[in-house]
């Protein structure tokens, strides 16, 4: 009886995590509230999310195998869309990860878009990120409209998609 009720409670709890993370700030379908975090050299980054363009934010650690698979890949697709079609921002989680190691894997990888630090795990913690890489992709209204841990496959097709129409046309 006791191991059905330990199980009974596990169950719930992960359901209301679940349902937490899908109402938190990040959740599918919410407004992504405004990003507030200091770059990997300790400057501070500010991005408002629905400032008309789509903005993909990607959560990442320089320990994760997948990251390092994520972040070149979205680099790669950057090269191939309009310049200024699409925000980025990258965000280390700072979870097993000291800023220094972060910063030395960024610069060497020469990413072309900013990369915050989250000293604290507040943004982390704010968008109910529970594993790495995730990525949100918001659109033009400051929507999210994608969250996953591997970049869609139409990544371009989406962002024109989520560009704010402009008038007459």
């Amino acid at each position: 009886m006791k191991l059905l009720n330990l199980r009974t409670l596990t169950l719930a709890a992960m359901l209301l995590a679940l349902a937490a993370a899908a109402h938190a700030g990040g959740g599918m379908g919410t407004r992504l509230p405004d990003i507030e975090v200091n770059s990997l050299s300790g400057d501070p980054i500010r991005i408002h999310p629905g400032g008309g363009e789509p903005l993909l934010v990607i959560f990442w650690n320089s320990w994760c195998a997948n990251c390092r698979r994520e972040l070149p890949a979205l680099a790669e697709s950057l090269q191939s869309m309009e310049p200024g079609s699409l925000r980025v921002l990258a965000v280390n989680t700072g979870i097993n990860d000291a800023r220094e190691k972060a910063l030395g894997y960024w610069k060497r990888s020469g990413f072309p878009f900013p990369s915050g630090y989250d000293e604290g795990f507040r943004l982390t913690t704010d968008m109910a990120v529970m594993g790495v890489p995730l990525i949100l992709l918001v659109d033009a209204e400051g929507v999210v409209r994608y969250r996953q841990a591997s970049l869609p496959e139409d990544l371009e097709a989406r962002v024109k998609q989520l560009k704010r129409p402009r008038p007459g046309g």
